[in-house]
């Protein structure tokens, strides 16, 4: 009888642990769309003028036609099915145009290495899974695996709106001229180039280190009070297009407290939540940043500005089916 009951005991153990090994542990959450842009870039690959540059690309090419419409998104590592979590993040961020379901999400997960294309129904018509594949195999795997993390993205995504334009056959040898493109341009183009990065390093380095400096003067007032890694990164990247007070800074200021003082709404371009405010400190970032994170952590808005408005790649598309390519680099 005690064997039994030992038996019957390791038996319900061993269920027990099976179905809490069966729930594993909790799936990472789908992102938030960007609030600002095209790209959510939380592996930090990008730095502030290429994340802008890559933008600037999107928005053009948006604008150029209807044929595509593409958004990045960066992670560092994702639980649970890599495949089932890029294709609910573009169905929750509505990648592409209501009712043509054109939309494209580029999706990298440094930590574990993965990529993945995912392709809205409609989009497959001119760009299938088998060019989703060759675009991973050729730009964007290499180009992640060379350290080359922007340069591969641009081309991925130049890549991406160019066969949705019937621009490369499918099968074409893209990959060749993705790759080695930059060996026939003229020499002095190559240092003009060359130049140009090494002025953008500097000044990178010069903002950064101005950010720090501001974080440092905060920690040292607030003892106790742990800047976040999230934090200092967002904080970096809000300065690089907020280094300099405006002419306006202090009118504004004056025009806040008046409609304080009368009990007025603030006018939208003076209203934190609505128009991206210059903040002089990290002191007086912090609390606009935590009341609104996307609006804080790059470029943000200014008057008039829609997530929806012509540029964007978010149109309230859908059709993620499951189209699509993973690689890994």
């Amino acid at each position: 009888m005690l064997r039994k009951r030992s038996f019957l005991g390791a038996l319900l153990l061993c269920v027990a642990l099976f179905v809490l090994s069966a729930c594993g542990g909790e799936k990472t959450a789908v992102p938030d769309r960007p609030s600002h842009g095209n790209i959510s870039d939380a592996a930090d690959i990008l730095s502030s003028d290429e994340e802008k540059k890559l933008n600037e690309l999107i928005d053009r090419r948006n604008n150029d036609g209807d044929g595509a419409r593409v958004a990045i998104v960066t992670v560092d590592g994702v639980d649970g099915d890599w495949e089932d979590w890029t294709k609910d993040t573009a169905s929750h961020w509505g990648v592409g145009d209501h009712g043509k379901d054109n939309g494209a999400l580029i999706a990298v997960d440094m930590k574990d290495r993965h990529t993945r294309i995912e392709v809205a129904d409609g989009l497959k018509k001119t760009f299938t899974d088998d060019d989703a594949q060759t675009v991973l195999d050729d730009i964007l795997d290499p180009g992640l695996k060379d350290d080359h993390p922007s340069q591969a993205l641009t081309d991925t995504t130049t890549a991406i709106y160019d066969d949705a334009n019937g621009v490369h056959a499918v099968g074409s040898d893209r990959g060749f001229w993705a790759r080695n493109y930059g060996w026939f341009i003229a020499g002095g183009l190559v240092l003009m180039a060359a130049v140009v990065v090494l002025w953008a390093i500097r000044r990178e380095r010069k903002i950064r280190k101005g950010a720090d400096r501001e974080i440092a003067e905060y920690e040292r007032s607030h003892p106790g009070e742990k800047v976040t890694k999230e934090q200092r990164r967002a904080f970096r990247k809000y300065r690089s297009y907020h280094r300099h007070q405006p002419a306006d800074f202090e009118e504004r200021e004056r025009r806040k407290e008046k409609a304080r003082r009368e009990g007025r709404e603030l006018d939208p371009e003076d209203d934190p939540e609505v128009t991206t405010q210059y903040a002089p400190s990290f002191a007086a970032w912090l609390p606009l940043y935590v009341s609104s994170p996307g609006m804080y952590s790059g470029a943000g808005s200014s008057p008039g500005s829609d997530s929806s408005t012509s540029g964007s790649s978010f149109g309230g598309g859908g059709g993620f089916s499951g189209g699509g390519a993973s690689g890994s680099f």
